[in-house]
């Protein structure tokens, strides 16, 4: 195809609002439980009864009208109580039972369990419960500070974890504003596109995808099997964003034109290096990869997308304040209607059920969609070419698929149909 001609007018002075949302006591108290739970412990426990938290390692055999079915049985399975794991009804009845008890669990399969000979039928499950562990957190001290930071007290700790939960939000800030001037600068792109620049970007978003799950492990093959897509589905998913992609840059490197934009031999190895170091690679091995030109072409992109930034009409703008319960019920005390409640989205099982099929009782969220590459300023083939001939290479920043949430992972025979 030959690229299009481009024309692109008002590029500068775009009025665009930011919001920079305040952290909260409540999001520095969630990471810094994120981390103690990173360091918590398993211990054992021996003098007390199954309660909701603890892991349960248990054996079980599950039987419908007197016989064993197949899939229903499970050796030394670690089991979180309170978690929702198994099929109602399972854990609830595991909680008061000590390790070493043997006991019967009476269950009903759900009417739209995914093994139709189950559904809706009574099964009763002999259980072992092998022993008990609880996690446990270390406490938010001194001590805690000083084995997962550089700083001596919590006090200390706790306000970076402020400042970089702060750095974090000024960023997503920063990336919300470039966003809408993306979006504004293909507002007022007049070009006519031909269909194969979107049909190759679209493919480019496909290997990449076919790249990332590779670095897991994975591959598309074995992605669509235990999601239920196909192919072409994920074209589908990935063109909107592979249009944006497209549009973004030819707009970018009209503006790189206008405004005359060059990169100078410093700024082209200050790029190299920063590659480099992104891919855990040596520098020499980074430009046999990709050539300089190409590598222009991107620092010019970005260059576009700082002078647009530059020259644009931010405003802050206030994050909405949350009501609160004193204000509802003044709300409601002045005879305001309160909105219907919204109906809870129906779930999806179709592409579950194929998951699932020859699962145990545990309940599988459905398959996530894969998420569309995010739009960069700059080129990401270039880099993609680094990617695909480097084993050692450090993994795109770009969004990870997590095929744990996508039960890409095959489930274990042994707790097929009994979870």
């Amino acid at each position: 195809y030959v690229k299009p001609e481009v024309e692109i007018e008002n590029y500068k002075g775009i009025e665009v609002e930011k919001t920079v949302k305040k952290t909260t006591d409540e999001e520095i108290t969630a990471e810094i439980d994120r981390v103690r739970e990173r360091n918590s412990r398993m211990i054992d426990i021996e003098d007390r009864a199954a309660e909701n938290g603890d892991t349960a390692n248990i054996n079980f055999e599950g039987f419908v009208d007197d016989k064993a079915f197949e899939g229903g049985k499970g050796e030394n399975h670690d089991l979180v109580l309170g978690s929702g794991q198994f099929i109602p009804g399972f854990e609830e009845q595991i909680v008061g039972h000590k390790p070493g008890d043997e006991f019967d669990v009476n269950v009903e399969f759900p009417a739209e369990y995914h093994a139709e000979d189950l559904a809706g039928k009574k099964a009763l499950f002999k259980v072992k419960l092998n022993s008990l562990k609880l996690k446990e957190l270390p406490a938010a001290d001194d001590d805690f500070a000083k084995d997962v930071s550089d700083f001596d007290t919590f006090a200390d700790y706790k306000a970076d974890v402020k400042k970089k939960l702060d750095e974090s939000k000024e960023k997503a800030a920063d990336n919300a504003v470039e966003e809408q001037l993306i979006d504004a600068l293909i507002e007022r792109l007049k070009a006519d596109i031909p269909e194969a620049m979107f049909v190759n970007e679209t493919e480019n978003f496909v290997r990449d995808y076919d790249t990332r799950l590779r670095m897991q492990g994975l591959d598309l093959k074995t992605y669509f099997k235990y999601t239920g897509l196909d192919l072409d589905t994920l074209r589908q998913q990935m063109r909107p964003q592979a249009e944006k992609q497209v549009k973004t840059r030819l707009a970018l490197e009209k503006i790189a034109e206008l405004e005359n934009i060059a990169v100078s031999d410093d700024e082209l190895e200050a790029e190299y290096k920063r590659l480099a170091e992104a891919y855990n690679m040596e520098a020499d091995k980074i430009k046999e990869s990709i050539e300089a030109s190409a590598l222009t072409e991107d620092i010019k992109v970005k260059k576009a997308v700082d002078l647009v930034k530059a020259e644009a009409k931010i405003s802050a703008k206030k994050p909405a304040a949350k009501k609160t319960a004193a204000k509802k019920a003044d709300a409601d005390d002045a005879g305001e209607k309160k909105a219907p409640a919204k109906k809870p989205a129906a779930k999806k099982t179709t592409e579950a059920k194929k998951a699932e099929d020859g699962e145990s009782a545990e309940k599988k969220a459905p398959a996530k969609k894969p998420a569309a590459k995010k739009t960069a300023s700059s080129s990401t083939k270039t880099a993609k070419k680094a990617e695909d001939g480097e084993s050692t290479e450090k993994k795109s920043p770009a969004k990870k698929p997590a095929p744990k949430k996508t039960t890409a992972k095959k489930p274990a025979a042994e707790k097929k149909d009994a979870e």
